[in-house]
């Protein structure tokens, strides 16, 4: 098992930082999860709602430092929500879409080589109704209890995570390709400045390439706000 420690709450205000609390008292990997959040976040401290019916939970993990372990989990996470919705597409850098819109979320926080990774998924939750149009849940396709699905990404984690520390995410870009929703369409991404052109894919190492009057530029971080 790469987790042999999986600490349990009812409610916390975000599972991110009650692990980064815990990471100086416990060896690492361990698993904080949580049934729910009072005070959930996802990318720039975007309020994420998360009441009860959610599957919110955080690693505290070693990493190799120079890998986009963030895209390695997207993969972990579309291997496994495209089996009970086969439409569950990869948005760069961090989210799941089913039929484009928003169904789980991935932040990533790394010191040293230690990695806290969140994640938070719409299971058997409704998403609030003013986010109607953007969220959507797998309660709409299928009927899967969150404790499986939690069971089922950390055996997909387990089943690739030893190639993912020898190889890093050059092993797995082509698939995180395959999944990406908008590749190979316009886009515009708010980087450093706002920037428009066609997503070729991603590289090896994580960053998003567009074609941008007719040259070809990688992006590091940013946020996709068209596509």
């Amino acid at each position: 098992m790469l987790f042999d420690t999986i600490i349990h709450f009812k409610n916390v205000g975000s599972t991110m930082d009650t692990a980064r609390l815990i990471m100086p008292l416990l060896s690492l990997p361990f698993i904080v999860i949580s049934e729910k959040q009072t005070n959930g976040y996802g990318q720039k401290q975007r309020k994420w709602f998360s009441p009860e019916g959610g599957l919110w939970f955080t690693e505290a993990i070693d990493v190799p430092l120079t890998e986009p372990v963030s895209l390695f989990m997207g993969i972990v996470l579309i291997n496994t929500i495209r089996k009970y919705a086969k439409t569950a597409m990869l948005k760069w850098p961090n989210d799941i879409y089913i039929d484009n819109k928003k169904v789980a979320g991935i932040l990533t926080q790394i010191s040293k080589n230690r990695a806290i990774i969140g994640i938070g998924i719409n299971v058997e939750n409704e998403p609030p109704k003013e986010l109607a149009n953007q969220s959507t849940s797998l309660k709409r396709y299928v009927s899967v209890k969150k404790e499986d699905l939690l069971n089922e990404i950390l055996q997909e984690q387990e089943k690739h995570w030893e190639r993912f520390i020898n190889q890093g995410f050059s092993g797995f870009v082509e698939t995180y390709n395959d999944y990406l929703i908008f590749k190979n369409k316009k886009i515009t991404i708010k980087s450093k400045k706002l920037i428009t052109g066609v997503a070729i894919g991603v590289n090896k190492k994580g960053y998003l390439l567009i074609e941008n009057s007719g040259k070809i530029k990688k992006i590091f971080s940013g946020t996709i706000i068209e596509f």
